[in-house]
């Protein structure tokens, strides 16, 4: 039996204290990164 298999777009921001990831595909979805 084969899985499924999705794929999804990404936009990484990078800024001086983290890294923000968009899925812009998926409303309301995003991930903040900050760095210590």
């Amino acid at each position: 039996m084969k899985k499924d298999r999705y794929i999804y777009p990404a936009i990484f921001t990078y800024d001086n204290d983290g890294i923000s990831v968009e899925f812009p595909d998926i409303p309301r979805c995003f991930k903040t990164i900050f760095r210590h």
